[in-house]
């Protein structure tokens, strides 16, 4: 068999990274790296509970000391999400840059801006400030008996529409194929179970950080730690009153983010808010501590319930799950559906009954991470489909094969409103291949086996959607713009406002557009880019950047190629 790198000049072959030498000489700039004169050092004042209100708040201690200082009473208290990848009318927004009622440990309520980093924290500490406690919600059993007006949010609003709620409630999602009921009768065969995933912190390298600078002309210009350069630019303007022409926001290397810069991070609306207030330019460089209250991974617990007949054909499943989403919404209603979306899409189901419910606690928010809802759901269905082998007397590869959804078929990725059909299908050999590499035949037996450790082969599938486009008209639409520059020398510039999360994701794309073009690898530059030189892009998100974004700039240069072979002729 023949190595792809057998077939082209660049593509599976390796090259030097074009961030490499910068990264490990430690040359590579940072948005903590940013620095320029007349930098003011910026802290966030966070609060003690889990839940509280502020009764009183004095600020003028840390004025004296010649400290900005910004809270509640100055940003705008208009409600957003800090997430703009979904769709406006799906999108519920319970977030303000600073408010008066607290509902996490960490939850910010003033920022302070001084000369010195030692200067600030004086200031910080000189605010006096006066809470009053309110009932903590520290698990969905305790958040669902909150009584009307002690709940985590009394209201939030949808575009621009307030909804007022009596419980913490946050969402829910339903989705019904076929008749479930019906399908459990014609089961011989019937698992159920529950299952949980916990919150993980993400743990990126790099702590969140920015830096914004006032502009003569009544703009700003924003270096943050983000996946996401035109949603921070459009999410700023509208909170800040901006026009997007006045917001530049500068693509800075990110150190890891894993989903957790998906949505812009408070640290960058909060470092705004004070540069704004003191009409020059702050920077706030989170501690790790101060990060890990910023954001996890969504927790998941659910029931599953799977049907099949005698010869392994599913027939019914039925899941009910609930989802701890901390004080805030990221996107939770995308998240319930894209749980259905992944446990649909592994296996068909002819009857499938789902519920999601989101519930609010007094905890930090849950964001995306590395799967958005497929780990946690495939980790579920894997286990089940293995129990369910076992109670049929089948082979677990051969009851996966006999149901998986392949060739020809549409898959929901991420969730019922996305929907693919199935244009190319691996799964077959990857399981057969698998199984013979890992010896899956010959297997030990755990139950023959004697004492307290015991050795076996387990095995599970799961899969990973690349973007949120898909070819089936639903509402969600992946977007992206590339230029590809042909320069007087022949050299090549490409401009995009893709991230790269450290995995090489511009480095594919400048791959892409040398075996396009059949120009050395070192000739093809990556340009500096900003929300101003770029059009846009939805964020790289959801494993989408080789595939959606660079393979958007392979487009670009092939248009490219075309407009100059055809000058050439």
């Amino acid at each position: 068999m023949s190595s792809t790198a057998d077939h082209f000049h660049f593509l599976g072959r390796d090259f030097p990274r074009k961030d490499g030498n910068a990264r490990v000489t430690g040359k590579e700039i940072y948005s903590s790296d940013i620095d320029f004169p007349g930098l003011l050092c910026g802290r966030i004042l966070r609060s003690p509970h889990p839940h509280a209100r502020i009764k009183r708040l004095d600020t003028s201690a840390a004025e004296k000391l010649g400290a900005v200082v910004v809270s509640f009473r100055d940003t705008p208290d208009a409600c957003f999400n800090v997430r703009q990848v979904s769709v406006p009318r799906s999108t519920y927004k319970d977030w303000q840059v600073f408010s008066d009622h607290l509902r996490q440990v960490g939850d910010p309520f003033a920022a302070v801006a001084a000369e010195t980093p030692e200067l600030a924290a004086r200031a910080a500490a000189a605010v006096r400030v006066e809470f009053e406690p309110l009932p903590a919600y520290l698990s969905i059993e305790a958040a669902l008996k909150a009584r009307k007006g002690e709940q985590v949010h009394e209201r939030v609003y949808i575009e621009d529409r307030a909804i007022e709620i009596e419980s913490n409630i946050a969402c829910t999602r339903e989705v019904v194929e076929g008749d479930t009921e019906k399908g459990f009768r014609e089961a011989d065969v019937i698992v159920e179970n529950e299952f949980s995933t916990p919150r993980v912190y993400h743990a990126q390298l790099e702590p969140k950080a920015c830096v914004c600078r006032p502009e003569p002309d009544g703009g700003i210009t924003v270096w943050p730690t983000t996946q996401a350069l035109h949603n921070t630019r459009i999410l700023l303007g509208q909170i800040f009153g901006l026009p997007l022409n006045k917001v530049n926001v500068v693509r800075v290397p990110g150190g890891g983010h894993f989903g957790s810069g998906i949505h812009t991070n408070p640290v960058i609306l909060i470092t705004a808010a004070l540069a704004l207030k003191a009409g020059r330019a702050v920077k706030i460089v989170q501690s790790r501590e101060e990060d890990m209250l910023d954001h996890c991974r969504y927790p998941a617990r659910y029931r599953l319930k799977l049907g099949a007949r005698k010869d392994g054909t599913l027939v019914a499943g039925e899941m009910e799950a609930w989802v701890d989403i901390g004080c805030h919404h990221v996107q939770a209603l995308a998240f319930l559906g894209v749980l259905a979306g992944w446990w649909h899409s592994l296996y068909r189901l002819p009857n499938l009954s789902y519920r999601g419910t989101a519930v609010y606690t007094n905890k930090v928010p849950a964001c995306a991470m590395q799967g958005y809802g497929a780990p946690q759901v495939t980790f579920g269905v894997e286990s089940s489909m293995d129990m369910l082998a076992e109670k049929l007397g089948m082979d677990a590869i051969e009851l996966r094969l006999k149901n998986y959804v392949g060739l020809g078929e549409i898959f929901w990725g991420q969730g019922p409103t996305v929907r693919s059909l199935i244009h190319s299908d691996g799964v077959e050999e990857l399981l057969r291949r698998g199984s013979e590499l890992i010896g899956w035949q010959n297997r030990p037996d755990p139950a023959a086996q004697k004492g307290r450790l015991r050795r076996g082969i387990g095995m599970a599938r799961g899969f990973h959607t690349s973007g949120t486009g898909a070819p089936v008209p639903g509402e969600v639409k992946d977007y992206t713009t590339a230029m590809v520059k042909v320069n007087e020398d022949g050299s090549i510039d490409v401009l995009t406002a893709l991230m790269d999360h450290g995995g090489g994701t511009l480095d594919a794309a400048a791959k892409l557009v040398a075996e396009e073009f059949g120009v050395p690898f070192d000739k093809v530059g990556i340009s500096p880019a900003d929300t101003r030189s770029t059009g846009y892009d939805v964020c790289t998100h959801a494993t989408r950047g080789v595939y959606c974004g660079a393979g958007a700039v392979l487009e670009v240069a092939r248009d490219t190629k075309k407009v100059l072979l055809e000058y050439a002729s």
